[in-house]
C-alpha cells in the first residue's frame, strides 16, 4: 500500500480510481504515483520473500526470530529502495532508448543543471513545490528522510548512470553541496 493514501479505507479509493480511466482522479493519482498506465500499478506484486531476501532478514515464523544476520548491504538497500519507488511521484528519466539521460547529452551536466534536476526529485519526495527548496538548507530540514534519500541516491544511479555511496546525500546535505559533489563526480567518469 503507498504510504500517504489514507489507510485501508484510502488505499481501497486508489485502487477504484486506478480502475476507472474516466474518473476525474485518475490521471491524477497516475502522476502522484509516478506511473504512465494503471496495468503498471499492481496491488499484489509485494513480495515480501523477495524483501526479506534483499535485507537478508529471516521469514517470520512461529519461532522467534533471529538476531544473528549480517546488516543489509547497500545494494541491497538500494534495490529495496527503487522497489518502493511506486509510493512516490520521482521517477527515473529516460531517452526511451535504454539509454540514460546523461549518455544522450552532448555535454556534460554543469552543477546548476545538476542542482535544477536534484531540486525537483526532492521536492518530488518531499512533496513540496521546487521554489521552496533553498539549495543551501539541509535537506534534512524539509523531511526528506533515509528511505527518500537513499532512493534518491538510486535515482541518481539510474538517471545519469554513475554509481554513488548510499551516504552521497548525508555526506553533501544540501542541494549546493550535493550538485557540486554529483558535477565532480560526472566530470571525472565522463573522462
Amino acid at each position: 500500500m503507498p504510504e500517504d493514501c489514507g489507510g485501508v479505507w484510502g488505499y481501497d479509493y486508489l485502487i477504484e480510481i486506478l480502475a476507472d480511466p474516466s474518473h476525474d482522479q485518475h490521471e491524477e493519482r497516475l502522476e502522484w504515483l509516478g506511473l504512465d498506465t494503471a496495468g503498471q500499478f499492481d496491488p499484489a506484486a509485494f513480495d515480501l520473500t523477495e524483501v526479506n531476501k534483499a535485507l537478508r532478514l529471516p521469514i517470520r515464523s512461529d519461532s522467534e526470530l533471529t538476531t544473528d544476520r549480517p546488516a543489509p548491504t547497500a545494494g541491497a538497500i538500494k534495490t529495496l529502495a527503487r522497489s518502493m519507488r511506486c509510493c512516490t511521484k520521482a521517477r527515473p528519466a529516460s531517452t526511451g532508448t535504454g539509454e540514460t539521460i546523461m549518455e544522450a547529452a552532448q555535454t556534460p551536466r554543469t552543477a546548476a543543471e545538476l542542482g535544477d534536476w536534484l531540486t525537483r526529485t526532492v521536492a518530488d519526495y518531499v512533496r513540496c513545490d521546487p521554489a521552496e527548496i533553498d539549495p543551501d538548507v539541509p535537506l534534512s530540514d524539509y523531511g526528506l528522510d533515509s528511505i527518500s534519500a537513499t532512493t534518491v541516491c538510486a535515482d541518481i544511479e539510474d538517471h545519469f548512470g554513475l554509481p554513488v555511496e548510499v551516504t552521497l546525500i548525508w555526506d553533501h546535505p544540501t542541494i549546493g553541496k550535493l550538485s557540486q559533489a554529483l558535477a565532480e563526480e560526472l566530470e571525472t567518469a565522463v573522462r
